[in-house]
């Protein structure tokens, strides 16, 4: 584990998570979350931080 974020129960996953990327100051390969994360602002996020590889696992 490389980042937290304490939120309150109204902030989203995808709310937190450049708050979380801001948290590595050294560059970042491969991002991975849950369902939670696959929302265009985490996209963006990672975007912005140059992440080639987002890995959301697929819902059954």
């Amino acid at each position: 584990m490389k980042a937290i974020e304490l939120t309150k129960n109204s902030i989203s996953d995808d709310e937190a998570a450049s708050k979380l990327l801001s948290q590595e100051e050294s560059s970042i390969d491969t991002f991975v979350g849950d369902g939670s994360y696959d929302k265009r602002r985490v996209y963006d996020s990672c975007k912005d931080r140059e992440i080639a590889t987002i890995v959301i696992p697929l819902s059954e």
